[in-house]
């Protein structure tokens, strides 16, 4: 299992003497990026140690804070972007030992209703934090030990406060559930 909490969305403060010679809108862009580089250098970094241990055999599970939506660069690198079945005679899924699934995904295929969010800022509901998980978590993987039961996302507190707001997390805890039951030859 792996815990993960990548570089913040929030602008890479600049040494004083390059913001002297900047306006305050290319500084907030130019810390932008190297936020947003920094986070992607992070998760390939991550990507690395999980392709060393995901052989096939070892179940997986990254959690945590990637700061970035399911879909970014960033949260597909880590994920490796693997294949998910789409209809029963698809074979899309049933194999993959590099690959992660979203917790998400997961869920939404299952869903009538989609409130997925784990962070507020500025109006804009965001979701942040991640599980996901390798091939032994898949219900369609020849590998599969646990099957997905549900995810759920304890989003009560979140709320878009200003930043004195003194609360114990701005982030939503995801909570997933899988139960023990391997594929069956």
């Amino acid at each position: 299992m792996f815990s993960a909490h990548l570089k913040s969305k929030a602008p890479t403060l600049l040494m004083d003497a390059d913001r002297d010679r900047l306006r305050a809108a290319d500084e907030a862009a130019l810390g932008s990026t190297l936020s947003t580089i920094r986070r992607a250098a992070e998760a390939a970094a991550l990507r690395l140690i999980l392709n060393d241990v995901m052989d096939g055999a070892t179940p997986v599970v990254v959690m945590g804070d990637l700061n970035d939506a399911q879909l970014s660069v960033t949260t597909s690198v880590v994920s490796g972007e693997p294949s998910y079945r789409q209809f029963a005679a698809s074979r899309a899924g049933a194999k993959s030992d590099r690959g992660l699934y979203a917790a998400a995904n997961l869920q939404q295929y299952r869903s009538l209703r989609d409130v997925y969010y784990t962070y507020i800022h500025e109006g804009v509901h965001e979701s942040l934090d991640h599980v996901l998980v390798s091939q032994h978590f898949y219900d369609y993987a020849d590998a599969r030990l646990w099957s997905f039961r549900q995810m759920r996302i304890l989003n009560d507190h979140v709320e878009d406060a200003p930043p004195e707001f003194d609360a114990s997390s701005d982030h939503a805890p995801v909570v997933t559930t899988f139960d023990f039951n391997p594929q069956r030859d």
